[in-house]
């Protein structure tokens, strides 16, 4: 069974272009336009969620207020977070924490999401 994927951008062809990528790949994708629609998304989803790959700055709940709040309804969930801005190196790959910055290409999402699923 594909992994299953909560892609979490407020940016709409962003998200978009995600999805496409992921979906291609063969994975399965949920997605949300900011935090608190993820939250929702992954309450009502009732099957497993592998890995959430979020932005990190987003309107409302961000991407690290989003990552700890998933993780206390599903601590073995693996989180991928995306950012523009500089986020300190020695914290990206902690915990299930993985980090990827923007603007990327299709090949380094990819590589991305694999690693973090330890496929």
């Amino acid at each position: 069974m594909p992994a299953t994927i909560l892609v979490v951008e407020d940016d709409e062809s962003t998200r978009y272009l995600i999805r496409h990528l992921l979906e291609k790949e063969g994975y399965r994708v949920l997605d949300a336009v900011d935090g608190a629609a993820a939250l929702e998304v992954a309450n009502r989803y009732t099957d497993p969620i592998e890995l959430v790959v979020t932005d990190m700055a987003m309107p409302g709940v961000d991407g690290l207020k989003l990552t700890r709040l998933l993780r206390t309804q599903r601590p073995e969930l693996k989180l991928l977070c995306m950012s523009a801005y500089p986020i300190e190196q020695s914290r990206a790959s902690l915990d299930g924490l993985w980090f990827l910055s923007k603007p990327f290409m299709p090949e380094d999402m990819l590589r991305a999401v694999r690693d973090a699923l330890g496929d």
